[in-house]
């Protein structure tokens, strides 16, 4: 079974891996693909490079699906940013039980902050638009492209350390009314006038204020941050979803890649293909024979074929899942016209 046909009956995929790799490129190219044969797709990214966002006609402010009709082929290609503040202000604006608490959380200087600078923050608004986007139910198909991160694995447990923040027992102890004590009497009666004073100093007079106001307003939407953490996770898991895990070839890469695939297993994801992205320049993907003269192509021409033979490796050690190799063509992408013909070697793998 080749990549496409192992992802083609999935309502939903998930692009994922480390930074760096080429998951936005790779993610775009897949929509072209499913659209070229059909469907309506929607694909959703984070921060895209600037060339790629302006070939996707991604221009800044727009975070509504545009159709891109150049990849559209016979059915339609949609692209759309995703902005973690406009994100959590929805769910804010849609969840919470007064208009007062909304206006109040919102005009928060911490939440201003944090729902940008949160760790975990991007990754639970990443999910929950998908999960929107889903449950409206206007797509054949939603690729998520997932924020970069250092670690693979971060993505999956962001929506649980999201939730972990806003726990029941911690709100109670930040709410200035939630214990028998306020915030600011039970610090200062602890011997921390000193520590208080320094902190206003740097903060401004209000902080301790800001930040018990915070998770007061937050308080009134635990339970549904908690419930849509559920639903994203019950999605994820779900049978329509799957993941293309998308990785460099170097060794490092690939050491991290084995430990994501494990977890992913482990966690009860359905990881379809791994695909190894710029495993090799087109020029050695298309054939053995080589001959020449020069030191430097020979080298490269050895460093290459100990690269395929350590790929190999790692293939037989990974049978688990299927596995595919995506030549370089050392050349940067411009347009839509690039996205498309990366679509056209995808679709051969």
């Amino acid at each position: 079974m080749g990549l496409i046909e192992s992802l083609e009956s999935a309502k939903v995929i998930v692009s994922t891996g480390t930074g760096g790799v080429g998951k936005t490129t790779i993610s775009a190219a897949l929509g072209a693909v499913m659209a070229r044969r059909g469907k309506k797709v929607l694909v959703l990214t984070i921060d895209p490079a600037k060339r790629l966002a302006q070939a996707l006609g991604l221009n800044e402010g727009i975070f509504e699906p545009v159709l891109v009709p150049e990849a559209s082929g016979k059915g339609a290609f949609y692209a759309s940013m995703i902005d973690p503040k406009r994100i959590f202000d929805r769910f804010v604006e849609k969840f919470s039980p007064q208009p007062e608490i909304t206006a109040k959380l919102k005009a928060n200087r911490l939440y201003q902050q944090l729902v940008t600078a949160l760790t975990g923050s991007q990754e639970f608004t990443s999910m929950d638009r998908l999960l929107s986007e889903v449950e409206k139910r206007q797509f054949d198909l939603v690729i998520l492209d997932t924020p970069p991160t250092q670690n693979a694995v971060d993505f999956l447990r962001a929506p649980k350390r999201v939730v972990g923040l806003f726990d029941e027992r911690i709100t109670k102890w930040f709410i200035q009314g939630g214990g028998k004590v306020p915030l600011f009497s039970r610090i200062v009666s602890r011997g921390t006038k000193a520590a208080v004073a320094a902190l206003e100093k740097v903060t401004g007079s209000e902080f301790l204020h800001e930040l018990s106001d915070f998770f007061e307003q937050m308080s009134y939407l635990q339970g549904q941050v908690k419930e849509r953490s559920r639903r994203v996770e019950e999605l994820l898991k779900g049978a329509d979803t799957r993941f293309l895990v998308v990785a460099g070839a170097d060794e490092q890469k690939l050491e991290e890649t084995k430990s994501f695939l494990e977890e992913l297993g482990q966690s009860g994801f359905h990881s379809s293909s791994l695909l190894l992205n710029r495993a090799y320049p087109e020029w050695f993907s298309q054939g053995d024979s080589f001959a020449s003269d020069g030191a430097f192509f020979n080298e490269a021409v050895a460093y290459y074929q100990e690269r395929r033979q350590r790929l190999e490796r790692f293939e037989n050690e990974n049978s688990f899942i299927s596995i595919f190799r995506l030549a370089d063509s050392g050349k940067p992408l411009n347009g839509v016209k690039d996205i498309v013909k990366l679509s056209e070697a995808l679709e051969v793998l």
